[in-house]
């Protein structure tokens, strides 16, 4: 019982909160239209392969993550030139594990019946941590 009061609360407190959150929004798009900022997650298995053997294999896991998001410099119907910024890394006990980040300025030219086009330049770091000394 206790457990389903606990629940609901909770559930409430989302909703009050989620609801307050629209309101303030919606009075800030009357003031000045904001750029919205997409999230990308990512969730990936570090592992290598031969070519066109293995390729989907998830034995053994070594887990990894990236989490990005895009800033539009020119939003158009067909071209948007924009930058996106992205923060990940993996946990690799064979090969070693790493994090990075990276930043790319892209071009994205999209046709009338869908197709999109890209072309871009990039600037990042990584960081490994090798396994064992390295020389």
């Amino acid at each position: 019982m206790i457990c389903k009061i606990k629940i609901v609360g909770i559930l409430f407190l989302i909703a009050s909160l989620s609801s307050s959150l629209k309101a303030q929004a919606q009075g800030l798009d009357s003031q000045e239209q904001k750029q919205p900022w997409p999230i990308s997650l990512s969730i990936f298995n570090h592992s290598w392969s031969f070519p066109l053997t293995d390729i989907g294999r998830v034995d053994p896991l070594y887990p990894g993550g990236a989490l990005g998001t895009e800033y539009y410099y020119i939003k158009k119907e067909r071209g948007r030139l924009f930058q996106t910024f992205e923060v990940g890394g993996f946990l690799n006990n064979n090969q070693g594990s790493a994090f990075y980040f990276n930043s790319n300025l892209t071009y994205r030219f999209t046709t009338r019946f869908g197709l999109m086009t890209e072309i871009g330049l990039g600037l990042g770091y990584f960081h490994g941590f090798h396994r064992t000394d390295t020389y």
